[in-house]
């Protein structure tokens, strides 16, 4: 699901890199750690003085504001197979970042909000918003704990697995979480711990027959901890394990629904991290997934797992990433358990100029369904071009492709969906 729900804002990836730095990934800099990353910078973390924004200063804090209004032309806004309609989507999207400049120790409060407007199908006119903080606590030089909790009214894309074909209007759902997290670095050895919840609220539909779709029958919450062990054989290169437990607790049992979708899973993986000379930089994982269910009529499912991003330098101006991932997601099927999704991915960031980025991408996905006869194919691609005309103002303009191929008695109508846009970003 993940990977659909980032989709649907591909259009917008490219106004990330007219973002101040506190917006921005961060560059590491400089430092004597065994595990510092910091040999190569990409096309997108590289600092842009005379484009980032300043921010207004608040004693020991500063604060971003931005807003970004996009204008969408979508073919197919209702991602069908057959009788495809097309509209033109209007978004604003208001942000506000308060980030401390302590010397120590680390505060950042956040604000986004998401307003979807159609030009002709006003039906699907939605807004979303998410609230939410994140801090840190430095512990000696090398050792830190962090937590962060955020809020969110948020909209289920049509083009996500999970989203109901049968509602008339955006699915809407509440998304709560937090986390906590402790890392220790000793030398060589460095360990991580990470707790996280997630409560997941739906609101029920209506359909387009007028009828009510239920949809609290995927209520849940969700908690995962994870564990990670690793040891520098340079300060170039590391290899790590880690392991993981999840539990995913559903709120409503049989008989009020079919099926009871409450599981428990674990994972160990091991890998590897590194920044080799001034070409390769990236982190890769890969080992072995096992969920089991509390109803018997769900047979327990186990699999590769895997997770990896690789950054080549080619040249100083252009920066190519490689990703790759495979995890077990929840399903919506009558009778499915989950489904594994596995995706691949590509992408190129090239620097025409100091205030000019392009960007090209691709991508493929495979999701095999557990307990029903369904098997999705996902290509994608899409091209971006960014021009900073200022520290306050950007414009994007992108074109994006999405294609479901639904294969199996169970499966979704195929569709293809084309997304050509263009946002203007302000701030200060």
């Amino acid at each position: 699901m993940i990977k659909h729900i980032a989709w649907t804002v591909a259009a917008m990836s490219g106004v990330l890199l007219v973002a101040p730095s506190a917006w921005a990934d961060n560059a590491l800099g400089g430092s004597s750690s065994q595990f510092a990353r910091d040999r190569n910078i990409s096309v997108r973390q590289r600092p842009r003085p005379g484009f980032e924004a300043n921010g207004a200063h608040l004693g020991g804090f500063t604060l971003f504001p931005r807003v970004t209004v996009s204008v969408t032309r979508d073919d197919n806004i209702y991602a069908t197979q057959n009788g495809a309609v097309a509209d033109t989507i209007v978004q604003v999207n208001p942000e506000v970042l308060l980030q401390s400049n302590w010397a120590r120790n680390a505060l950042d409060l956040y604000a986004r909000a998401f307003i979807n407007r159609y030009i002709e199908h006003t039906t699907e006119d939605a807004n979303s918003y998410v609230f939410g903080g994140t801090g840190r606590l430095d512990v000696g030089r090398t050792s830190n704990i962090t937590a962060g909790a955020s809020w969110g009214r948020l909209i289920e894309p049509r083009t996500a697995p999970t989203a109901p074909g049968a509602a008339a209007e955006p699915t809407l759902y509440d998304l709560a979480q937090a986390n906590l997290g402790a890392l220790a670095e000793l030398n060589r050895m460095r360990f991580e711990a990470t707790g996280t919840f997630a409560d997941y609220t739906y609101f029920n539909d209506t359909t387009t027959s007028g009828g009510t779709l239920v949809e609290d029958f995927r209520d849940r919450d969700e908690w995962t901890e994870t564990g990670r062990a690793e040891y520098a054989v340079s300060p170039a290169t590391s290899v790590y394990l880690t392991g993981g437990a999840d539990q995913r607790d559903y709120r409503l049992k049989p008989p009020t629904v079919a099926f009871d979708q409450t599981s428990q899973g674990y994972n160990v993986q091991a890998g590897t991290n590194f920044d080799i000379t001034h070409l390769i930089r990236g982190e890769v994982q890969v080992g072995w997934l096992w969920q089991s269910y509390d109803d018997p009529r769900f047979r327990d499912t186990s699999g590769l797992a895997m997770n990896g991003a690789v950054d080549w330098f080619p040249t100083e101006l252009t920066t190519v990433n490689f990703s790759a991932s495979r995890s077990l997601q929840e399903a919506t099927i009558p009778g499915a358990s989950g489904f594994l999704a596995t995706a691949v991915g590509a992408r190129i960031d090239h620097e025409l100029l100091r205030n000019v980025i392009l960007t090209a991408q691709g991508g493929y996905g495979w999701d095999n369904y557990r307990g029903v006869d369904r098997t999705d194919k996902l290509p994608s691609a899409g091209v971006s071009a960014t021009y900073m005309v200022n520290r306050n103002a950007g414009l994007t303009f992108s074109y994006n492709y999405l294609r479901l191929d639904s294969q199996g008695t169970a499966r979704n109508p195929s569709y293809t969906d084309n997304r050509i846009a263009a946002a203007l970003t302000l701030q200060f």
